[in-house]
């Protein structure tokens, strides 16, 4: 286990703030870049990748939530069709595998992750990474399965 996962026993993108300024900005760069994202996947863009979207979940029972990352299975007219995958132990509000819909105005962030290990989006994955001590990067990185962040999708 990489020391990384040692010290977390949660998902490792849980760990900043949502109204810090940092994240603001980057789930307002994920919303005016959505667009692109459904392109990627109207157009097939990528044979080999996990499209992924970030939202807010609450508990089962309505008390506070988690933002966690959900995996894109079909898009609907009005949005996607998700399944969770990493869940924080004890969550309720989700069981892992478990399918929801999600409306633009509910998703966070996006990212598409490329098996050569290329991510697009991604920005929140981005602002975490940045508070990630230099020399835990590549244990992130590693973690994720990315080994280049890129702004540009083709």
């Amino acid at each position: 286990m990489s020391t990384y996962e040692e010290k977390h026993d949660e998902p490792i993108f849980m760990a900043l703030k949502g109204d810090s300024p940092e994240l603001v900005a980057a789930k307002k760069r994920a919303s005016e870049t959505l667009p692109r994202f459904k392109q990627a996947i109207l157009e097939g863009k990528f044979s080999s990748a996990f499209f992924n979207l970030k939202a807010y979940i609450p508990e089962a029972n309505g008390s506070e939530g988690a933002h966690l990352w959900l995996w894109v299975r079909e898009l609907t007219d009005d949005g996607y069709v998700c399944k969770s995958f990493e869940l924080p132990k004890g969550f309720t509000g989700l069981r892992t595998d478990e399918r929801v819909v999600l409306t633009p105005d509910k998703i966070e962030d996006w990212m598409i992750n490329v098996d050569d290990g290329t991510l697009y989006g991604g920005f929140t994955i981005r602002v975490a990474r940045a508070h990630v001590p230099e020399q835990e990067k590549s244990k992130f990185d590693s973690y994720i399965g990315v080994s280049r962040y890129s702004d540009d999708l083709p």
